[in-house]
């Protein structure tokens, strides 16, 4: 409930900011602003570590992923001195995510835009700045203008759960989810060689009992996957997203009821 409320506080705050990213790159505002809800309740948890202490502990002791680490340290160097940045005062998270975003340095450098206008790109203070890159790293992630994150569906009995295959990418079709036993719980209007995921979410029903979701994801879910590789996180903002755009719907049409009754 409070991202939600946020969600829609939020957009308002930032209407022009929304307003001409959601022109620019075809990524619906509902979902920037749940990615920053989810990422950094709309930047209220930004984190308090030393970047560079962050990087610097996982490049040397954190052997699985040292040398992704080494890079983002690498990449974080480059940006303070090319922002003219003490690189002792920027604060992110545990693995050096900065800003109501938490972009990685390497992210920072490549897809952060200044969407103020105010000469600097600064994610940690400019909501339009955050708003501008969420949507910019999705457009560069292959987001598609009007096409859903997910549908629903529901596997017959016999239906071919080889089609799970795991991954962030689409990797496998309309027309094969069909003919493998998914049914869409809506009617889908796309081309049978649309690119999809088949996506499995471990859950409970309402008695408590363990089932899985399943969901087909297009080639939105996988942008969004591009910022996190969790099926639950891409899903979670997808979900917050529909939240969001509800309520704000319903706040817009309370709004014009009341000031219909005003002028009546």
């Amino acid at each position: 409930r409070t991202r939600i409320q946020g969600g829609c506080l939020f957009l308002d705050e930032n209407e022009q900011a929304f307003s001409d990213a959601e022109d620019q790159f075809g990524v619906p505002r509902d979902f920037v602003a749940a990615i920053i809800g989810v990422e950094t309740v709309y930047g209220r948890n930004q984190g308090g570590f030393r970047v560079l202490d962050a990087l610097c502990t996982l490049s040397f002791d954190y052997k699985r992923r040292a040398d992704y680490f080494r890079k983002e340290l690498t990449e974080f160097l480059l940006l303070v001195r090319e922002q003219n940045l003490d690189p002792t005062s920027v604060l992110g998270s545990f693995a050096g995510a900065i800003g109501m975003v938490q972009f990685m340095p390497s992210s920072v450098r490549k897809l952060a835009v200044d969407y103020d206008h105010d000469g600097k790109i600064d994610l940690v203070n400019s909501p339009a700045d955050a708003v501008g890159s969420v949507a910019n790293y999705l457009a560069n992630s292959g987001w598609v203008r009007g096409l859903p994150a997910y549908f629903t569906c529901t596997p017959e009995t016999g239906a071919n759960l080889g089609l799970v295959k795991g991954g962030i990418q689409p990797n496998t079709t309309l027309g094969e989810v069909l003919k493998n036993g998914f049914v869409p719980d809506l009617e889908i209007d796309l081309p049978d060689d649309e690119p999809l995921l088949v996506v499995n979410l471990p859950t409970k029903d309402p008695d408590g009992n363990l089932m899985t979701e399943y969901r087909l994801g297009t080639r939105n879910f996988a942008a969004i996957l591009s910022y996190n590789r969790s099926y639950f996180y891409a899903s979670a903002v997808a979900d917050l997203a529909q939240e969001i755009e509800t309520a704000s719907m319903d706040k817009e049409a309370s709004e014009m009821a009341q000031s219909s009754s005003a002028a009546s």
